[in-house]
Order: structure tokens, then C-alpha cells, then sequence
């Protein structure tokens, strides 16, 4: 075997696995399906007074005195940001009246690796919560109402 022949099959395994990670691109950040942009936020992501559980239906958040709603798919842009309508049901101490359907909403946050921080705004009065920092995997440390 010639040594043009040897040098091409050495360096093809080197090839190819430089080929894929090049595909992967962005989008291969944990949490983040790997695939063409936009891509979907998936899993379970806790912190300090904050929990978002996303799937490819929406989003559940839980927050120390309250829970939301996201019920379309939280598609990242290239900078692995996102700004969605969603709903807020406030959950004070005490009894929740039932049937509380909450008030409209916004979800914002950026991923950047295993690492979400995450903002809510309501869309009435432009109060909000956050930021959060929510990690990948992470349980989250919710402090009940008082």
C-alpha cells in the first residue's frame, strides 16, 4: 500500500467525526435538541424559587407563590432566547378560590449550555418576577407562601 493510500485512510476517521460535529452546530447545547434552528427547549429546570418543566407541547412553571402555563412549544432563536404569552395564577398562602384560571403572561429567558434564566411579566400591570436561574437537571428550591 502506497503512502498517499495510508495517509487518506488515517485521517478519514478524523474526517468524519470533524464532518459531525460541524452539523450539530448550536443547536447541540444540553437541553436543546440537536437539529435545524429553531429548537425546542426541552427537560426539567429548577433553581432558586423557579421551576420550568418544557416538553414539545409547552412549558409548566412552578414559582415560591404561584404556577404557569406556556401551551406552545418554546422554540429557541439562534442566541437561545424566547419571549412567549402564557398564563400566571398567582397561589398566596391560604386557600386558592377554584376555577382560577390566572392572568396573561410573558415568559422570557436565554439558554446558554445547562443554564436558563428566566423572567415573567404580566401582561396587564408590566409586574414582574426574576430573574431566575435555572439549571438543567436541578431541583428547585421553592420557599412556600407565608
Amino acid at each position: 500500500m502506497n503512502t498517499a493510500r495510508l495517509l487518506v485512510l488515517a485521517t478519514l476517521p478524523v474526517a468524519v467525526i470533524s464532518c459531525r460535529a460541524d452539523h450539530l452546530g448550536a443547536a447541540a447545547q444540553p437541553g436543546v435538541p440537536a437539529g435545524s434552528p429553531p429548537a425546542l427547549l426541552s427537560g426539567d429546570w429548577g433553581g432558586p424559587n423557579a421551576a420550568l418543566s418544557a416538553a414539545a407541547d409547552g412549558a409548566t412553571l412552578q414559582f415560591d407563590c404561584g404556577r404557569g402555563s406556556i401551551t406552545v412549544p418554546v422554540q429557541l432563536d439562534a442566541q437561545g432566547r424566547f419571549d412567549l404569552a402564557g398564563v400566571y395564577v398567582a397561589q398566596p398562602a391560604g386557600p386558592v378560590a377554584p376555577g382560577d384560571s390566572g392572568e396573561a403572561a410573558r415568559y422570557g429567558g436565554v439558554v446558554s449550555g445547562k443554564q436558563l434564566t428566566l423572567t415573567m411579566t404580566l401582561t396587564a400591570t408590566g409586574a414582574s418576577q426574576g430573574p431566575f436561574v435555572l439549571s438543567l437537571g436541578t431541583a428547585p428550591q421553592l420557599v412556600p407562601c407565608s
